[in-house]
């Protein structure tokens, strides 16, 4: 829910972008906060989605052709500097597909997805989120997969959290062991454990096209998922206003662990007016909030019109249209719990790290179970814990606080009403009552890429 983009590091990188502080002087522009209709947006939307999906195919067919030529046709100043000075886009695409380990580490639901070459192992651990990982052998390797130890450190750079792992058995029957010294781990088996020297990228499975503008990074996203030796291999591509490639990354992404079917709570959308929801899904491509079990049917929702979900340069939060909107109660219920007073920060920067996650947010406990709404303005919430609400009350104003990154409405529901309860399980959400790109719905989940509308 922190962040709805959530993206990782892989093939082909976009510069890193800084904002200085001549930024607080911009003047901020006047934003329209009536709510478009679907009338109004639909049929832009569904333009700038089938103009984004065509750039999006072609580069991803020139990369999986290692075409440098085509890739660098539609790329950027960077990424075309990049594939001059040597980028290899065939070594990259090998590094996914030839003498693959994989191993998980259940008891925190990580994967690890590496690539073994006598002189070190490269690769991702994911957690929710994907870490680079990097290892090197003490000893000299002689074999086609990996033996004896190797010292590793898992996100360099970042977290650079130093590990070991111990081989053992044959390629046939691989053995892993996980020592974290720092986290009092030691010698830990690893489940799942398997080598393949040859793991090919299969057929398309999904893909997005999110053309929602910005003019602070390159925030117009297309992505597609292949299947990828029984898991899921994701390309993400990402492309500036004017619709140079900024941007290509590859990230390995874990099965979905199945959940305990719940009867889903049925309830009303949180906001009047046509919407574009972003993240929404029962996969982690089509929702990465899925890859965490209290939040598995999360939603992110936003305002999109123009071209963009924002006007301006879209780094001051109130530049963004569904900033300061009305947050309605999706449900009746009882308030049971209020956070204000955390200040809204500004979008497209480092995450926060403020008091809570979630930012300003209110939970509503509800027949089936507890509702998040979060990342509420300051200031803005008009509900105290005890409150009785009915649905289509006003409860608050779309902000931006927590770790977000832009103003968007978070919605989920959960078992418990904690926010960090381990034993917190998602429940989905049905909305009724409802267009979704147009077409009138009884009652529907969301899904990510579409325009609804209480009808």
């Amino acid at each position: 829910m922190v962040n709805r983009r959530h993206l990782i590091a892989g093939a082909l990188a976009a510069p890193a972008f800084s904002i200085g502080s001549a930024i607080a002087q911009e003047a901020t522009p006047a934003v329209d906060r009536q709510a478009p209709t679907t009338t109004a947006v639909l049929s832009d939307w569904l333009t700038a989605q089938a103009a984004l999906s065509e750039l999006g195919n072609a580069v991803t067919e020139a990369f999986f052709a290692a075409d440098i030529e085509a890739i660098a046709s539609v790329s950027d100043a960077a990424v075309r500097a990049a594939l001059a000075n040597g980028q290899d886009v065939q070594r990259i695409i090998d590094r996914f597909t030839t003498n693959q380990i994989r191993f998980s580490f259940s008891a925190v639901d990580a994967w690890f997805y590496l690539q073994y070459t006598p002189e070190v192992i490269v690769g991702h651990m994911v957690q929710g989120s994907a870490f680079v990982f990097q290892a090197a052998p003490e000893e000299p390797q002689t074999e086609t997969f990996p033996t004896g130890t190797w010292r590793g450190v898992i996100g360099p750079g970042v977290i650079d959290l130093r590990c070991l792992l111990e081989f053992a058995g044959t390629a046939e029957s691989p053995e892993v062991q996980l020592s974290i010294p720092s986290q009092m781990l030691a010698n830990q088996p690893m489940d799942n454990v398997t080598f393949q020297a040859d793991v090919p990228i299969g057929e398309r499975i999904d893909e997005r096209s999110m053309p929602i503008g910005g003019d602070v990074i390159a925030t117009n996203i297309w992505a597609a998922e292949y299947e990828w030796g029984g898991h899921s291999l994701v390309v993400n591509t990402f492309w500036d206003t004017e619709m140079r490639m900024a941007g290509l990354t590859l990230s390995p992404q874990p099965p979905v662990l199945s959940a305990v079917a719940r009867e889903p709570i049925r309830c009303r959308l949180p906001f009047d007016g046509a919407w574009l929801v972003y993240w929404g899904g029962e996969t982690v491509f089509a929702n990465y909030h899925a890859a965490v079990a209290p939040q598995r049917h999360a939603l992110d929702i936003m305002i999109w019109r123009n071209g963009a979900t924002s006007t301006g340069t879209g780094r001051k939060p109130e530049e963004y249209w569904c900033f300061g909107q009305p947050l309605l109660a999706p449900v009746a219920g009882t308030v049971v719990h209020v956070l204000d007073g955390l200040e809204d920060i500004q979008p497209q920067a480092a995450l926060s790290g403020a008091d809570h996650p979630a930012g300003n947010h209110i939970v509503i406990e509800t027949e089936g179970g507890f509702i998040y709404l979060a990342h509420c303005q300051q200031g803005s919430i008009q509900v105290a814990e005890g409150d009785e609400i009915v649905a289509g009350d006003v409860l608050a104003l779309v902000g931006n606080s927590g770790n977000t990154s832009e103003p968007h409405i978070h919605i989920h529901a959960q078992t418990v009403a904690d926010f960090y309860d381990p034993r917190a399980v998602g429940v989905p959400l049905i909305f009724t009552e409802l267009t979704v790109n147009g077409e009138f719905m009884d009652e529907t989940p969301l899904l990510y890429g579409t325009i609804v509308e209480s009808a």
